[in-house]
């Protein structure tokens, strides 16, 4: 190579075009590590948003995978089933709640096997940590799809409804003497 094409000719082209050729690429980079950073900032604050659901509300919640395991489920819920939070993650619901479970798993299998909401399901069970009382819950069960449609697990709401199960147990008895 002549040192007149280094100096003056065809080398400083080169330079140029590679230059702009790499500004291009940093630049589309730029914005793609920039709408990647977005994209994980929305996914934060989704997950913080949905954390601070588990924590603070006042019916139980969980989310199940396809396999009936838990994979998260809040402190209300967990007090229910008289466990704590971390038994419950990874273990199957059958293995978490053998006396139901033969009710509870056909529910679930429906909602993974047709996409479809099942909605307001009376369940009512004994409490372990107190004998003889019947605890009385109203439960919905939701598909929750990954962005190809597939059904990634069910995510669960659970609504005790014991004293409001006794209120209308003594709102018909009163109302049976009353009658007679």
């Amino acid at each position: 190579i002549s040192m007149g094409l280094i100096t003056g000719g065809l080398f400083p082209l080169a330079m140029l075009l590679l230059h702009t050729s790499y500004r291009r690429a940093d630049r589309r980079s730029h914005l793609a590590f920039g709408a990647l950073g977005d994209r994980e900032q929305r996914l934060q604050q989704q997950f913080a948003e949905t954390d601070l659901i588990y924590r603070t509300s006042p019916i139980g919640l969980c989310f199940l995978d396809p396999e009936l395991r838990f994979v998260r489920i809040n402190d209300v819920l967990a007090t229910i089933n008289g466990l704590s939070v971390d038994e419950h993650i990874g273990r199957q619901l059958r293995d978490v709640l053998p006396q139901i479970a033969d009710r509870l798993e056909p529910l679930y299998r429906r909602v993974i096997e047709t996409g479809e909401s099942t909605l307001d399901i009376e369940v009512a069970r004994p409490m372990g940590n107190e004998p003889g009382v019947i605890r009385h819950y109203l439960a919905s069960y939701y598909p929750v799809f990954a962005p190809d449609g597939q059904v990634l697990g069910v995510s669960t709401v659970v609504q005790d409804m014991t004293e409001r199960k006794r209120a209308e147990q003594q709102l018909r008895r009163s109302e049976d003497r009353f009658q007679n």
